[in-house]
């Protein structure tokens, strides 16, 4: 999702939550980083045999590919808070004028 096209889709696929946001960009980056994506299913595989789901939090806590995989996102992707701001007054930034009622963005 490069460009202006991968910031429409993001927020309309996502929203902006965070837990969302990471785990659109964690499915997004494995489908384009098809290796990554391999080796995450064997190594989940190989954990859980023919079981479809953990049958325990230990073996839950065995599958640390899968939180590598999140932090890589989180890490790729990182999850920043926008603040919209008004000015209540004139003020400068940096010698910058900003005069009073100006919206900004951060």
């Amino acid at each position: 999702m490069k460009g202006v096209g991968g910031q429409r889709v993001h927020p309309a696929a996502c929203r902006e939550d965070t837990t969302a946001n990471t785990l659109c960009w964690t499915l997004y980056l494995l489908h384009t980083h098809r290796e990554a994506w391999r080796a995450l299913v064997a190594d989940v595989d190989r954990l859980l045999g023919a079981d479809t789901m953990p049958r325990s939090f230990d073996v839950t806590r065995e599958l640390e590919s899968i939180e590598h995989c999140a932090s890589e996102s989180m890490r790729l992707r990182p999850v920043a808070p926008m603040f919209f701001m008004e000015n209540n007054r004139a003020t400068t930034l940096d010698g910058i004028a900003i005069p009073a009622g100006v919206s900004s963005s951060v």
